[in-house]
């Protein structure tokens, strides 16, 4: 931006979804709403531990991919606490 090469700058937050319609984030049903927000947070989650472990972020990772893995450290998180407390 600084050096004129872009205008603006991404915004994931606008395409992350779990899909078209009632699987978006205005669907008509409250899960896939909850779904949908939990999601967008546990993708950028997701990037900012790949960028934190060295590696690229995954722009190409999907929404519901990310939920399930942010799930599955946070579950694997609470186990090793108290595993060791």
């Amino acid at each position: 931006m600084i050096a004129g090469e872009i205008e603006t700058l991404p915004s994931f937050e606008k395409t992350l979804s779990l899909g078209p319609s009632i699987f978006s984030p205005s669907s008509p049903f409250t899960i896939i709403k909850v779904i949908n927000a939990f999601g967008a947070m546990a993708w950028f989650y997701q990037q900012i531990k790949n960028m934190a472990n060295g590696l690229m972020p995954n722009h190409e990772q999907k929404l519901f991919n990310a939920f399930r893995a942010d799930m599955k450290a946070d579950k694997l998180a609470i186990k090793d606490y108290l595993d060791n407390n």
